[in-house]
């Protein structure tokens, strides 16, 4: 019974400090820093598209950073940005400059992977998909997005980033092993409540341990019994 309640204790803690993947949108950037100190981020800023990313003459990367986020046990993680370029139509903007791109910190700010989205198209609203590996054994990270190639002309504003976890299964299943570190634990419960947490909708065999076809609150409970009678 102790045991029992020791571990009902952990749980609700874990769902208590469990994050979802950040979002950014006018009403929705909590945690989020923009590297302008002339530019507050704000409602207003990012709804008048004066969260712009480029290189400044001073040679400063302006950037748009993530509050820290959990994601153990993704492969990898779909960002659809809308991205602002409000210069298109003049005539020294340069479609190869206006790129964006999205790398991918540890929590002691060392890069650790970036992607960059192909050319965009020569348009003053467009919606980005990219594509960021998550590297294996990341436990928690950060997100920058930034313009390396951008200048004051050849530049673009974020207006939203919609952050979507992807998980491979490609690999061997091991039932109940959700983070996929070769072994069925706690640490598995604590996974498997963040996917329940963050909303994830893509399914992963791994965390479907009743088998109904589906993961649900029902998977924790199935995990724990599993775990307490060394199933």
């Amino acid at each position: 019974m102790k045991k029992i309640i020791f571990l009902l204790s952990v749980l609700a803690s874990l769902m208590a400090s469990a994050q979802q993947l950040p979002q950014f949108a006018y009403d929705n950037f909590v945690d989020w820093t923009y590297n302008n100190p002339e530019v507050p981020l704000s409602s207003q800023t990012i709804g008048d598209n004066k969260i712009v990313l480029y290189v400044d003459s001073q040679g400063r990367v302006l950037t748009l950073s993530s509050p820290e986020f959990q994601c153990q046990g993704m492969d990898s993680i779909q960002a659809t940005i809308g991205w602002h370029t409000p210069g298109f139509s003049n005539s020294g903007y340069d479609l190869n400059k206006a790129t964006l791109t999205i790398a991918i910190d540890d929590i002691g700010g060392h890069p650790m992977d970036s992607v960059t989205c192909t050319t965009p198209k020569k348009t003053r609203y467009q919606l980005l998909h990219l594509t960021l590996p998550v590297p294996q054994g990341l436990h928690r990270a950060r997100l920058r997005f930034l313009s390396w190639t951008g200048d004051v002309v050849s530049s673009g504003a974020i207006r939203s980033i919609k952050l979507d976890p992807v998980t491979s299964s490609g690999h061997e299943v091991v039932i109940g092993d959700v983070d996929n570190d070769g072994v069925v634990s706690i640490s598995d419960v604590t996974t498997l409540i963040d996917l329940l947490l963050n909303g994830n909708t893509v399914y992963q065999e791994s965390a479907d341990v009743d088998r109904d076809g589906t993961v649900s609150i029902s998977d924790v409970t199935t995990l724990i019994d599993n775990l307490l009678t060394g199933v």
